[in-house]
């Protein structure tokens, strides 16, 4: 497969620099904490599998819509893990026992054992956690945003420059070292306007999230 990489991105590179620029949307303008999209709930892992298989076979539009379809279940599983944690952190500690008061080791147990409790009952209101989990390996994949390599020349093979502008972009700010992508993102500041899509697409990652917990309180009796 990484023979096949290099050949893409020689293949970038000998490609006419006169493409079209065409306005693309984000992939997160569809994702919501609220009211994921049913028809997306799936596990992120299979879906990550099936769009690097529809790279390797350059199924590019298949590609890239699992693979968007992929950061958006990453986003909602993050975005889900913060959401528990934050509820049960701020939900109110019983005053102790007069019993307990004395044992501050019983009383730290007794507070680990109800947000553990706590955690587990949101975490089963959540759409994100009735999947199966993915593995370390792919959510390191996420953490190193390498989706976003991917991302990037599936959009140009489609002809979306404005997307795969953003996508190189939102991979060298966490690889700013990577050769062929500056390669690439060099390419794409080479054409008209290709500044107006220079954007870090996981820049606000949490900013969904956040307006979602101010209004809606997580149904657990901690």
């Amino acid at each position: 497969m990484e023979s096949g990489r290099r050949a893409a991105a020689a293949l970038l590179a000998l490609l006419c620099a006169g493409c079209a620029l065409r306005s693309g949307r984000a992939q997160y303008e569809r994702y919501s904490f609220r009211s994921f999209p049913r028809d997306e709930l799936m596990p992120l892992e299979s879906a990550y599998r099936h769009a690097l298989d529809q790279y390797s076979g350059e199924h590019w539009a298949e590609s890239v819509g699992y693979l968007e379809i992929s950061l958006r279940l990453h986003r909602l599983l993050r975005d889900s893990e913060a959401f528990c944690h934050r509820n049960c952190s701020a939900a109110p500690q019983p005053e102790p026992t007069a019993g307990l008061a004395r044992y501050p080791e019983l009383r730290l147990f007794g507070g680990l054992l109800r947000r553990a409790h706590c955690l587990k009952r949101c975490k089963q209101g959540l759409p994100a956690f009735r999947q199966s989990q993915p593995s370390r390996e792919v959510l390191a994949d996420f953490q190193r945003r390498e989706p976003y390599k991917f991302l990037q020349f599936a959009y140009f093979k489609a002809n979306n420059l404005p997307k795969a502008i953003a996508a190189a972009h939102t991979f060298l700010l966490k690889h700013p070292d990577d050769e062929m992508m500056k390669r690439n993102m060099a390419y794409y500041k080479s054409l008209p306007d290709a500044e107006d899509y220079i954007k870090d697409l996981e820049s606000k990652s949490y900013e969904v999230y956040l307006d979602f917990y101010t209004g809606f309180s997580c149904d657990v009796n901690c």
